[in-house]
């Protein structure tokens, strides 16, 4: 994307934001983008930079893309830019600090990746559905193997985009299969068939999120059941909330401090677009 003189392009995994200190200014090139100005433009952008509408609270990707974003643009940045980086830099440290350490998961995929961090061996999926979906793209940049098997490999092609570390294999191969390393069941196989096919003590762990789960258990002591899981993340999604609350309260007040230093200026900052 061409774009004007002090205008700069920050991407991150869920927008595509344009920041400018330009007051009157609007080009055409941004007639796709929501604009914001003044007080609200630095308000979403520090709550951006904070995570708090990150799919998990507080996560520090957000935070590294934003300071990637400050180190390729510094050199062009006006006074004015120059600035405002720095007090959000701030901000955002003092927001994480005192709401955002050691949050807990509030999704199968996070709970899992956070559970998974520093295991070694294989990450094999068996279901290729909505689940299995929602979970494999936290594991994008982590070293480790995926192999997710499926009744119709054809139908699920886009689960292997961007993820080299993917392996999208027939069902009819799960037999047989043992692996060390991480298994989870997400789709509606009965346990006896699963356990015939499968060598479950071979993982040094097995998630079963099938809705089955109680009813028809998986007979090994690695086994973590679906309603165990749903609970942990359930407590966690309403601490998350009052996390969040609070969050927002802290980048609120940010907001109102950085208003009234920038009225003290003769030229203040005005302008952010930002795009889903």
């Amino acid at each position: 994307m061409s774009l004007p003189k002090n205008h700069w392009h920050m991407a991150t995994c869920l927008r595509s934001i344009i920041i400018s200190d330009q007051k009157d200014e609007n080009p055409d090139i941004l007639e796709n983008y929501e604009r914001k100005q003044g007080d609200k433009a630095y308000g979403f952008l520090l709550s951006v930079i904070c995570g708090l509408d990150s799919p998990m609270l507080g996560e520090t990707e957000i935070l590294g893309q934003f300071k990637e974003f400050c180190r390729k643009n510094q050199e062009h940045f006006s006074v004015t830019m120059g600035e405002i980086v720095t007090q959000l830099k701030r901000d955002a440290k003092s927001v994480r600090t005192q709401y955002l350490q050691n949050l807990g998961c509030t999704s199968y995929g996070s709970l899992l990746r956070k559970n998974l961090k520093n295991k070694s061996g294989e990450f094999v999926l068996i279901g290729a559905g909505a689940l299995t979906q929602d979970i494999v793209p936290w594991f994008a940049k982590m070293d480790v193997k995926i192999k997710v098997f499926t009744r119709r490999p054809e139908k699920y092609k886009e689960l292997e985009e961007g993820q080299d570390n993917l392996e999208l294999l027939p069902m009819d191969e799960l037999s047989g299969l043992s692996s060390r390393g991480v298994l989870v069941v997400a789709a509606p196989i009965e346990s006896q068939e699963l356990q015939e096919r499968v060598n479950l003590d071979g993982f040094d762990h097995v998630y079963d999120l099938r809705g089955s789960s109680v009813e028809d258990p998986l007979e090994v002591k690695s086994a973590t059941p679906l309603r165990t899981l749903f609970a942990s993340i359930e407590k966690n999604k309403d601490q998350a909330h009052k996390i969040r609350k609070k969050a927002f309260l802290a980048v609120e007040k940010h907001t109102v401090n950085f208003s009234l230093f920038e009225k003290q200026r003769p030229f203040g900052w005005e302008d952010l677009w930002t795009c889903a």
